[in-house]
C-alpha cells in the first residue's frame, strides 16, 4: 500500500522580522508538543487513553497546568494535542485494517479462529487487554480454540504492522 505525501508551503510576504520570528518560534514549539505527545501516547498501554481524549488527556492537562508548561499559549498546545492523537488513532487504524487483510489472507486459520480475530480487532477494550496481557473472560462461542496462539498472533501482527514513534528525548525528528 503505497502512502501519499501531502505537502502544504505557506507563504509570508510584507510581514516584519519580529513577527516571523514569532511564528518560528510558535511552530517550533507546536512540532515539539507533538512530538512529546507522539511518544508518550502512541504506545499500546495508551490504547484506552486516546479513545476519550479529551477526558483523559486534555482534561488533567489544564486542571494541572501542564498546557503552560511548552511556552506557547494553550490554545495552540490543544490543537497540537488534537492533531497528534487524531495521528495516533489514524496510526491503530491502519494497523488493525493490516491485520485484518493477513488473517483473510491466512490459510492456517480456520473460519471461527477468524471470527475471533476480528472480533477482537473491532472492540478497543478487548485489544488492550490482549495486548497488555490482561486476564478477560473471553466470549462463550468462542470456547475451544487455542486461545495462546491467537493472542500472541495479534500481538505479534501489531508489533510489526503499528508505525513507529518518531518521538525523540531531545525533541529532534527522526
Amino acid at each position: 500500500m503505497d502512502k501519499i505525501k501531502k505537502n502544504i508551503k505557506c507563504y509570508i510576504n510584507d510581514i516584519d522580522q519580529p513577527t516571523k520570528d514569532d511564528i518560528k518560534y510558535i511552530i517550533g514549539h507546536y512540532n515539539s508538543v507533538k512530538n512529546y505527545v507522539s511518544g508518550r501516547y502512541s504506545s499500546v498501554k495508551s490504547l484506552l487513553l486516546i479513545q476519550d481524549q479529551r477526558k483523559n488527556i486534555r482534561d488533567p492537562w489544564t486542571e494541572s497546568g501542564m498546557l503552560d508548561m511548552f511556552g506557547i499559549p494553550p490554545r495552540y498546545v490543544r490543537c497540537a494535542l488534537e492533531d497528534a492523537i487524531g495521528n495516533i488513532k489514524a496510526n491503530w487504524t491502519n494497523c488493525f485494517k493490516i491485520i485484518n487483510e493477513h488473517t483473510t489472507k491466512n490459510k492456517d486459520f480456520s473460519g471461527k479462529e477468524k471470527h475471533y480475530i476480528r472480533y477482537m480487532l473491532k472492540s478497543v477494550k478487548l485489544m488492550y487487554n490482549i495486548l497488555n496481557r490482561v486476564k478477560f473472560e473471553k466470549p462463550e462461542k468462542f470456547i475451544g480454540l487455542n486461545f495462546h496462539k491467537l493472542d500472541n498472533y495479534l500481538r505479534r501482527m501489531v508489533r510489526k504492522h503499528l508505525a513507529k514513534s518518531v518521538y525523540k528525548p531531545n525533541g529532534s525528528i527522526a
